[in-house]
């Protein structure tokens, strides 16, 4: 007989499939061509051409960052040859297993931090519905490798909720596998081990091990990856993708693109930031109080985030959103974090909570990647209408959060 946690377990499993299987009915489909035409997605090319290489690696060069990352490529070109398919099935049934993965494992973290029914429900469809999460590999999955980070992060923060080194290793390899991004991320699992209280019933030295062991894995696959692809890859210039702004500023210096890559990755998180906005508008509202617990999380999206917005308008260009959307497992924990120790949706109506679960979805219907159509030309549209449902979002959350203020204030 099942228990009243057992069927709400179901119920929240429920739900993040049902989200997930809407997600897929809505999105638009392209093809190979079509989407590196699309958005100029030309990493395709490589990695389509390391899979189509097994059981050997390329002959010709490929950019020496993509050639890093060849292990995911390489596995899929395997499953390719193995069973007669062509790469681009592999890649596409390799990302919607994926998305499945992480979303699942997702729900998994959510279950360590104690949250609320509407609280999940917010989070969760969050971390779906943002269009440069999922929506953008479905679409097209090319780029599977993003996912094979995520998926890796995944695991690290589950690891680092439940407190077991052994699933944080197991994330570290196939985050590092994935993407060098994994490299800055050290300083936030060493952060983490020594700031949170669950890892308190570790002592430093054990801490300072772990710490250690975590860099050398990192530092280790990156330097074995790297070697490996240089035999196949162009002379590495990932030293760009770090200090590509800095060049950029003094070589190529342009305002309005400097402009147009800030308010690009600004739009990346312009939905959760509305409602956090929303709550910590209010005069008496004290932030301070929330560093604690956040911090740590906050870490890790500035860490994710910097690399994108380093290479600079020139070298990230318009991939600052997908780039930087692969920080939203630490970012959306963080949010319903907040959002659970700040009680906001004790106050809020089932009316207004549909209202705002209505909004999350609509505000991912991109331009290009739903099946509304393929509308490149429609950016400064999607643009205009992302931040309309933001704004009302915003002064919907501020508005409640006020009658809660007032609320509390009139208890005796």
């Amino acid at each position: 007989m099942s228990t009243p946690r057992d069927q709400q377990e179901g119920r929240r499993i429920f739900i993040a499939f049902f989200l997930c299987l809407f997600l897929l009915i809505t999105n638009n489909i392209l093809d190979f061509d079509n989407r590196i035409t699309s958005i100029a997605a030309s990493d395709t090319y490589d990695y389509v051409k390391i899979a189509e290489s097994f059981p050997h690696l390329p002959s010709g060069k490929i950019v020496y960052h993509r050639a890093q990352r060849f292990v995911f490529p390489f596995l899929m070109g395997m499953v390719a040859y193995i069973t007669g398919t062509s790469c681009e099935i592999i890649f596409r049934v390799a990302t919607i297993s994926l998305f499945f993965l992480i979303v699942f494992l997702f729900h998994k973290i959510t279950k360590t931090l104690n949250l609320s029914f509407s609280t999940y429900l917010i989070s969760i469809s969050l971390f779906v519905f943002s269009p440069y999460t999922f929506r953008n590999h479905i679409s097209y999955p090319g780029l599977v490798i993003d996912l094979a980070f995520v998926l890796g992060l995944t695991i690290l923060f589950l690891g680092l909720q439940k407190c077991k080194f052994s699933t944080v290793i197991v994330g570290v390899v196939i985050m590092t596998l994935g993407r060098q991004t994994a490299f800055l991320c050290i300083p936030g699992i060493i952060f983490y081990f020594f700031s949170c209280e669950k890892w308190s019933n570790y002592s430093n030295k054990t801490k300072i091990i772990q710490s250690l062991i975590i860099t050398f894995c990192i530092v280790s696959l990156y330097e074995i990856t790297g070697k490996i692809a240089s035999s196949f890859a162009l002379e590495s210039w990932n030293f760009l993708h770090i200090f590509g702004i800095f060049y950029w500023f003094v070589a190529d210096f342009n305002l309005i693109k400097l402009l147009q890559f800030i308010i690009r990755f600004i739009f990346t998180f312009i939905l959760p930031a509305s409602i956090v906005f929303g709550i910590i508008s209010l005069k008496n509202f004290k932030i301070k109080q929330h560093l604690s617990y956040l911090l740590p999380y906050i870490l890790f999206i500035v860490l994710i985030c910097s690399q994108p917005l380093l290479g600079g308008p020139d070298i990230t260009g318009a991939n600052v959103q997908r780039l930087s959307a692969l920080s939203y497992v630490p970012l959306i924990i963080a949010f319903a974090l907040f959002l659970e120790k700040n009680r906001f949706f004790e106050i809020v109506p089932p009316f207004w909570l549909a209202l705002l679960e209505v909004a999350i979805v609509i505000s991912s219907f991109h331009h290009i990647l739903t099946f509304l159509g393929t509308y490149a030309e429609k950016t400064v549209h999607f643009a205009v209408f992302s931040f309309a449902i933001s704004f009302l979002v915003f002064i919907t959350v501020l508005l409640l959060s006020k009658k809660k203020m007032s609320n509390s204030q009139s208890l005796p």
